[in-house]
């Protein structure tokens, strides 16, 4: 528990600072950002995130399931409201709430063909929410998650909505870190400009699986450029 809270913490610590603008050097940040992103607003981001996804390592995804993490549409990655500067706030083109909508996580599946577990930074969806609503109803399922003696509840079992792939009711067991289960993946989003686009994919049950792809906007159309491992 305590190393997990602390996980989170830093987490949180590190994403907060890195989604705050320079307000100490306002005018050279604006006139930054307007050079790298001013014509944002003439490109057609609509169909990255499923050149993303049609991208993805399925190698990578070795496990039977898939928790994802996703975005609360009124928070940014860390869990809060993004803070800004008194009259000027970036705005980014594509970010992890833009990519991971309930209908490319159920793209995702088909390509991947395995459970489906979103996840915020903190819980899965254990209720109703905003963002569990957007899954058609016979498209969601309850799975159980089974906790360790040394976090939450000890010996007690709790219930989430995950998509399923099969008929096969899903049970996870959760050691505190990662689920044994299931790969688990989070994408961190970088806007290199209004046509590069950076993403990592990483793996919380094994950082080995890590790697990035840049997407370029050329001809017309969104392309893979890069790949690292």
């Amino acid at each position: 528990m305590k190393f997990l809270f602390s996980h989170l913490l830093v987490f949180s610590f590190l994403c907060l600072q890195s989604q705050l603008p320079n307000c100490d050097n306002y005018e050279e940040e604006k006139q930054k950002y307007e050079t790298l992103f001013g014509d944002m607003k003439s490109m057609n981001y609509d169909d990255l995130p499923k050149v993303i996804i049609e991208n993805f390592d399925l190698k990578k995804f070795d496990k039977e399931n898939l928790v994802i993490f996703y975005i609360n549409g009124d928070f940014d990655i860390c869990g809060y409201p993004a803070p800004s500067c008194t009259s000027f706030y970036p705005v980014y083109p594509i970010n992890e709430e833009k990519i991971w909508t309930a209908e490319n996580i159920i793209l995702l599946q088909k390509k991947i063909k395995k459970n489906i577990i979103p996840k915020t930074e903190a819980h899965f969806i254990s209720t109703e929410d905003s963002f569990s609503k957007k899954f058609k109803t016979s498209n969601s399922a309850k799975g159980i998650m089974k906790l360790s003696k040394e976090i939450y509840y000890p010996n007690t079992d709790r219930e989430f909505y995950y998509l399923p792939y099969n008929s096969k009711k899903l049970l996870l067991t959760n050691n505190g870190h990662f689920y044994k289960e299931a790969n688990t993946l989070k994408t961190i989003i970088t806007n290199i400009n209004s046509k590069k686009i950076k993403v990592e994919y990483r793996f919380e049950d094994d950082d080995k699986k890590n790697y990035s792809h840049i997407f370029e906007h050329l001809n017309n159309q969104w392309n893979l450029i890069e790949t690292k491992n």
